[in-house]
């Protein structure tokens, strides 16, 4: 019997793996369904790719004398955190600004720096493992910087960000899904 191959999470296309839209946009229900055409491609990411991460916090209940008697769940979020390497295109610097701060005119763009968060949107991020799909989907979320921008000869002018899932109608904060042919049903 032959084991089990791990995926790797590769970008779907040379043009990166991560797109966004307005949250009202329909959602992809698994990793090979076309795109809405509301979806925009954010852009290349580095090397580094994203990464997931769910964030519970627990509170232990004890009983007299110090035995713990069950475990609560007191908070759940969920991130992603990556980074934009195409620093002048106007689809990265939208999501990174917001829509209403990056003007585009002809061979132009403006960046207006101001406390204004970008809106909540609809981000989807596509990898692909040989003819093995994932996707990752946080149809309620919402973009904010983490790092500096650094401005060198030496390197990328790159963007640090992370994205928090918030719940959606359905009390979910995102959705995993996996297209493998060697996955059979129950």
């Amino acid at each position: 019997m032959a084991l089990p191959e791990p995926m790797v999470g590769a970008p779907v296309s040379a043009t990166g793996g991560v797109a966004y839209a307005p949250t009202d946009t329909a959602l992809p229900t698994d990793a090979s369904a076309t795109l809405d055409s509301a979806f925009v491609l954010g852009g290349l990411i580095s090397e580094d790719g994203c990464t997931l991460s769910p964030n519970r916090s627990q509170e232990q209940k004890r009983a007299w004398g110090g035995k713990i008697v069950r475990t609560i769940q007191t908070e759940y979020g969920l991130t992603v955190t990556f980074t934009f390497l195409e620093s002048s295109k106007a689809e990265v610097l939208k999501a990174v600004y917001g829509d209403e701060n990056v003007t585009i005119s002809a061979g132009k763009i403006a960046v207006l720096h101001n406390e204004k968060q970008p809106e909540r949107k609809a981000y989807v991020l596509n990898m692909l493992d040989g003819k093995r799909k994932r996707r990752i989907v946080l149809p309620n979320a919402q973009l904010a910087q983490t790092g500096d921008i650094q401005y060198v000869h030496s390197d990328l002018i790159q963007y640090s960000v992370e994205l928090t899932g918030y719940e959606d109608e359905a009390g979910n904060n995102g959705y995993e899904y996996i297209d493998d042919d060697a996955i059979t049903g129950d």
